[in-house]
């Protein structure tokens, strides 16, 4: 597909696929219900915005065009952009919560 740009927020999405389009650049899947993007095949990607998700991990490995990426608000744990060498914004929270708080 030819597809550089993708808008898809607030859609109640669960899934989405993007492993065809390998010419999309942009982006912006944010308030949904997202549990994993496998995003291997979108190597011209510059931005991801996938804030307000399910999202648990993440592989950015071959993403190395990024300059652009927000995923606050979801479960990750943790977020390596060593390889992201482009990268100009990153908007990253990480919640931790308590097991037993006494």
């Amino acid at each position: 597909a030819n597809l550089e740009e993708l808008l898809c927020w607030s859609n109640n999405l669960s899934t989405i696929n993007t492993s065809g389009n390998h010419v999309l650049k942009y982006l912006e899947c944010y308030n949904n219900s997202i549990e994993s993007l496998d995003l291997a095949n979108n190597t011209e990607l510059t931005r991801i915005y996938a804030e307000n998700n399910n999202l648990t991990s993440i592989d950015l490995s071959t993403n190395t065009k990024l300059n652009h990426v927000k995923f606050n608000t979801n479960s990750l744990s943790a977020l390596d952009v060593s390889i992201n060498l482009d990268l100009e914004y990153l908007k990253f929270l990480v919640y931790v919560f308590l097991q037993n708080f006494e």
